[in-house]
Order: structure tokens, then C-alpha cells, then sequence
């Protein structure tokens, strides 16, 4: 469904849709700095992240499906430093500066559940998440957080 091209995200908030051979880029406008790599879902979207607390999906024509922002007292959401990942059933699952595991329907981007980590011992540390989720094949999330902890996490997702 993506047909060989590549997504590239840029701190200047765009997402170049790139095809290899022609090297024609099409131009997709998010809000908020882009500081990782978008992720080509199975299904053919593109996912990006963004540093201003917000998630855009894609079609693998470049028009926008949904965009998701978490919601914050000061309009401007926790930043999403590392990509998002992929569960079995398609669900779109990142990690933000809050400490939130946030996990969205694929198909509208609405929330479908968040879990925040602990913040350990030390309640003072911050736990906030700078890296990408990774997804094992039994639907394991494994994420690192910024109180240098590695989490485990096997969720029970409610199916809709």
C-alpha cells in the first residue's frame, strides 16, 4: 500500500513523503516539531509524532485521517519524543514526556486507553518517556523511561 515510498519528518513540523525512484516529496504540514521517525503502519498509514503533544495519521496518499492531541490544562500537550508503535490488532500505541503510555484506535485516533508508569521510589524523579515503544508478538510493550527503568507492560485492552 505504500508503494515504496519513504517518510521522513523534519523538525520545521512536515512530513516528506518520499517516492524512491522519481524522488518526488509530497509536503504533509503537522503542528510541532517532528524528532522521530514516522511509522508505516501495516495497513498502510503513516504515523507521526509530534513534540507538541499531537499524532497524525496518514493514508499512503499523503491526506490527513485524524489527528489526536493529548489533552493539557495549557493547550499545548507533553511531548512525544520517540515514534509510535504498532500492536497485532493495528492499535497505534506512544510514549510522552507525562509519563503516559497512550494507546488510539487505529481507524479515528481516539483514545482507547493510557497508562501512566510509576514514578518508583523517588517520587520526586520524573518519569517521562523519550523512546519508542517496542512491541514483542505477544503484544508486550517494552519502554524505557527517564527515570532509567525499563518497563514490562502486557495490558489487557478492552475491545471495542
Amino acid at each position: 500500500k505504500f508503494k515504496g515510498r519513504v517518510a521522513i519528518g523534519s523538525s520545521e513540523g512536515t512530513v516528506y513523503l518520499i517516492h524512491p525512484l522519481t524522488l518526488f516529496a509530497r509536503k504533509l504540514s503537522v503542528e510541532g516539531e517532528i524528532a522521530s521517525s514516522p511509522m508505516l503502519a501495516r495497513n498502510g498509514n503513516i504515523i507521526a509524532t509530534t513534540l507538541s503533544g499531537s499524532v497524525y495519521s496518514f493514508n499512503s496518499s499523503g491526506s490527513l485521517l485524524w489527528q489526536f492531541s493529548i489533552p493539557s490544562a495549557s493547550g499545548k500537550g507533553p511531548m512525544i519524543w520517540g515514534s509510535a508503535s504498532e500492536l497485532s490488532d493495528g492499535t497505534i500505541v506512544f510514549g510522552a514526556a507525562d509519563g503516559g503510555l497512550y494507546f488510539l484506535h487505529p481507524s479515528d485516533g481516539s483514545l482507547k486507553a493510557v497508562y501512566f508508569l510509576s514514578k518508583g521510589k523517588d517520587k520526586n524523579s520524573s518519569n517521562g518517556i523519550w523512546t519508542t515503544p517496542l512491541v514483542l508478538d505477544d503484544d508486550t510493550v517494552v519502554v524505557g523511561s527517564q527515570s532509567y527503568n525499563v518497563h514490562f507492560l502486557k495490558l489487557e485492552l478492552y475491545k471495542p
